[in-house]
């Protein structure tokens, strides 16, 4: 139900002001990033200060008076609600690139094709997955006689 609204609400802003929202939240262009800000500083005059004053008057943003801090340039903020409208939705990921992910989140010193063949790979552990992976029979000799399946 919220990803319905969020994306009604994303659906209604304009695509640059859209992009000033997530710029001065920091969120990246496709607003999957974690926000480490809510500032966006322009001057009057402009074009960024017409679409800011735009989303003031949809209630996406507020405007706060400019400064020595800021040069003089109006500062504004995104409110709730433009957070709301900024954030996209993370993109799918294939299997593959899923899997390739909690390798890097193991930090096990494996290289990537070791990992896959290791018992720490998700897809060995899965109940899906009923048997251990096959090894070669020219390399089970690498291998314990209890892992070698023949």
């Amino acid at each position: 139900m919220t990803a319905d609204i969020e994306q009604r609400s994303v659906a209604r802003v304009p695509a640059d002001q859209l992009s000033i929202l997530r710029h001065a939240l920091g969120v990246g262009e496709d607003g999957c990033a974690p926000s480490y800000r809510n500032h966006f500083v322009t001057g009057e005059g402009g074009r960024d200060h017409a679409l800011c004053m735009g989303l003031v008057a949809a209630g996406l943003m507020t405007r706060y008076s400019g400064n020595a801090l800021s040069g003089g340039s109006d500062v504004f903020g995104a409110t709730n609600a433009g957070r709301a409208a900024a954030v996209g939705t993370p993109p799918k990921l294939t299997p593959g690139e899923r899997r390739y992910n909690e390798y890097l989140r193991t930090d096990s010193n494996l290289s990537f094709i070791d990992w896959l063949r290791s018992p720490y790979c998700p897809r060995f552990t899965s109940p899906r997955v009923k048997r251990a992976p096959t090894i070669p029979s020219d390399r089970r000799h690498l291998y314990p006689q209890e892992c070698t399946n023949g």
